[in-house]
């Protein structure tokens, strides 16, 4: 039987933090292997900070889906040098759908020039490679140009730019997608969800990943990736600019003037809503007008 400390850190979903005795780390870890108590297994991966059991759940293939799919992201949000080698590895093994999916995503975060030839001929692949090749300024996977006909802009004015507050990259759990993200950013209350707008220096000359939108989970105040910030050249003076939801469909898209500012646009789809934000193109961060916050990332 689990203490009682250890049980109610596995059984609540957002328990508080507890003071774990080195007994009840090893018995976590015993968990995680899925030696006890399977039924927690996934909740105690989450929990222990270790690379290695994250590579022996991904690859226990008598363990349920749910295991493996667990293992593969966390390994690709942990940060470990192995991760990307070791989801290369699951992904020529792995049969499972799902957990398919999820080392695809993994490889999303985490992957490079190896992984990108990788998934060349993997089905339901095409969104990780152009975020590889973006991240590595990589040109050859860009996304589709948006034509006006699929553009839904604001009747009224558009959002405006900038302004910044601090945010803690680390509360965003390891998934920044390699980004190298700066100590500050946009931080917009919109429709009663707070999200977080992040973005480095664009690189006009090559496709770049330069940004990234996180949105706050209302229960325990942390962070999660929502979506990507995508540029790539138009023309010697103009750059394309695509916000990408991270399940791989267009959110937002626009162009930036090398030499003044930028203007997103909605992409029709289920949910979206007529949007229009503008602002300045050397910094992309944005801080929403009070009449407008509804419309924004609906």
């Amino acid at each position: 039987m689990l203490p009682e400390n250890l049980s109610a850190l596995l059984r609540n979903e957002h328990a508080p933090a507890i003071a774990l005795r080195p007994s009840d780390v090893e018995e976590l870890r015993d968990v995680a292997l899925g030696n006890v108590h399977p039924e927690y297994r996934v909740k105690a991966l989450a929990l222990v900070d270790s690379p290695d059991l994250l590579l022996t759940a991904l690859r226990d293939d008598s363990a349920d889906l749910t295991v493996r799919a667990a293992g593969a992201t966390l390994l690709s949000k942990s940060a470990a040098p192995s991760a990307e080698s070791a989801l290369l590895e699951a992904l020529q093994r792995e049969s499972s759908p799902p957990v398919r999916h999820k080392i695809i995503g993994g490889l999303a975060r985490v992957g490079g020039v190896e992984s990108l030839d990788a998934l060349v001929s993997v089905e339901d692949a095409s969104f990780a490679q152009s975020v590889i090749a973006y991240r590595h300024g990589l040109s050859g996977y860009e996304f589709p140009v948006i034509s006006e006909s699929e553009l839904m802009p604001a009747d009224g004015p558009p959002f405006g730019a900038s302004g910044s507050v601090p945010l803690d990259a680390r509360r965003l759990a390891g998934d920044v997608y390699g980004l190298g993200l700066p100590e500050s950013a946009a931080v917009v209350n919109c429709g009663g969800r707070t999200l977080a707008i992040s973005v480095i220096p664009i690189q006009p000359a090559v496709p770049a990943l330069v940004g990234l939108i996180a949105l706050r989970a209302e229960s325990d105040g942390s962070f999660h990736t929502a979506m990507l910030v995508f540029c790539w050249p138009e023309s010697k003076d103009t750059l394309n600019i695509s916000v990408q939801r991270i399940t791989g469909t267009t959110a937002y898209f626009g162009q930036g003037d090398l030499d003044g500012g930028f203007r997103l646009d909605a992409v029709r789809g289920p949910g979206a809503r007529a949007t229009t934000i503008t602002g300045p193109l050397d910094r992309l961060q944005i801080q929403l007008g009070e009449t407008q916050q509804k419309q924004f990332l609906s």
